[in-house]
């Protein structure tokens, strides 16, 4: 696992599919990442086509509070079902935004909504939900716990699957800033920064 998971600067950690052993066939190759991934990060029921070979690359960093995921790859599908819910306990909201060519389709709480690219969805992880995709998929993930974000948007909770607009000058701004951040390693260990970056989020 250290071989495959190697921790970066301001707690970024990158895991790649192509740091695997290369003497593992396509499913052998899977079932390793699908192992790591819930050993480093929890718990998703996740899906692949079986026409496809496995690729899959995640960045994560934390910026304060706040976690900042990047993941592209050829996975269909990622959920949350309620077993996993009850299990893992986490009451955090995650807005996606979908970063590929290919609609992606979010389904929590009752409610479907499809995600064309560059839009953007929060989701709520006191609920089951699914996000369902084409062959390869690419999403940013960004994680907020509820506290901070109740504190500033009271609404929140009501938002849940709906869509936001990706034309609305927000959202363009967040999903640039986002990509920016894909590569964290000009800001260093500077903690201040770190810590502006999260509030900014």
């Amino acid at each position: 696992m250290a071989e495959t998971a190697r921790a970066k600067s301001i707690d970024r950690v990158v895991f790649s599919s192509d740091e695997l052993p290369a003497d593992l066939d396509d499913r052998a190759r899977y079932g390793l990442w699908h192992d790591i991934y819930t050993a480093r990060f929890g718990s998703i029921a996740f899906a692949r086509p079986p026409d496809r070979p496995f690729l899959a690359e995640l960045m994560f960093a934390a910026f304060g509070e706040v976690g900042l995921g990047r993941f592209e790859g050829t996975i269909s599908r990622a959920g949350r079902s309620p077993h996993i819910v009850a299990a893992d306990g986490s009451d955090d909201f995650c807005l996606l935004v979908n970063r590929g060519r290919a609609p992606l389709l979010v389904v929590q709480d009752g409610r479907e909504a499809t995600l064309a690219p560059n839009s953007a969805v929060l989701l709520s992880d006191t609920e089951p939900g699914d996000v369902r995709g084409a062959a390869e998929n690419a999403w940013h993930a960004l994680v907020v716990p509820r506290k901070p974000l109740l504190d500033r948007v009271s609404c929140a909770e009501d938002l849940a699957a709906t869509v936001l607009d990706p034309h609305q000058p927000a959202v363009r701004h967040l999903t640039r800033y986002l990509t920016l951040l894909d590569d964290a390693g000009w800001i260093e260990d500077d903690p201040p920064l770190v810590d502006h970056i999260g509030s900014t989020l």
